[in-house]
C-alpha cells in the first residue's frame, strides 16, 4: 500500500484528467470509448483502495464493523482485476478490432469474470492486533494521514 496522501493526490490527478477528457469534443471512436471505460475503472480502483485503507483503520479502531471493511477490501481486489482487464482491452484495441479474434476476446472476458468471482468468493482477512487504540472519530483522518501502513 502506498501512503494515503499520495493516493489522494493520484485520485485528484485522475479526476482532473477525466474532466479534461470528457470536456474535449472529438469523434466518438471505439478507442475513445475504451479509454473512457479504462479511466472510469481506474478511478473506481483508486477510490476503493483509499476506502479500503479507511475501512481497515476504522475496523482497527472499532469505528466500523469488520465485515464492512472486509467487503470493501474484496471489492478493491475485484476492481484491481477488472481495471487490469480494461487496461488490456485498451492496449490491445487494434488487435481485437479486426474481428478475427472473437474467441480470444471471449476467453479473456471469461477469465476476467472468473477472476472477479474468485476475488469475491474466496476469503480475505487483515491483521488486527488484540490491543485496539481508542480513537475519536474526529481524529481518525489525522491518524490515517500520519500513519504508515
Amino acid at each position: 500500500m502506498l501512503n494515503i496522501v499520495l493516493q489522494c493526490c493520484g485520485l485528484a490527478m485522475l479526476l482532473v484528467l477525466f474532466c479534461i477528457f470528457v470536456s474535449e469534443r472529438a469523434l466518438d471512436l471505439h478507442s475513445k470509448r475504451l479509454y473512457f471505460y479504462a479511466m472510469i475503472s481506474d478511478i473506481i480502483c483508486v477510490s476503493l483502495d483509499i476506502l479500503s485503507i479507511f475501512g481497515i483503520a476504522g475496523a482497527y479502531s472499532g469505528q466500523i464493523p469488520r465485515w464492512l471493511a472486509l467487503l470493501i477490501c474484496k471489492l478493491y481486489v475485484a476492481s484491481l482485476i477488472f481495471q487490469a482487464y480494461e487496461g488490456f482491452l485498451y492496449a490491445s484495441n487494434e488487435f481485437f478490432i479486426a474481428g478475427s479474434h472473437r474467441k480470444l476476446l471471449w476467453g479473456n472476458r471469461i477469465a476476467c469474470g472468473a477472476g472477479v468471482l474468485a476475488a469475491l468468493i474466496l476469503p480475505i482477512d487483515f491483521y488486527i492486533p488484540l490491543v485496539r487504540p481508542r480513537l475519536s472519530p474526529i481524529f481518525l483522518p489525522f491518524f490515517l494521514l500520519s500513519a504508515r501502513f
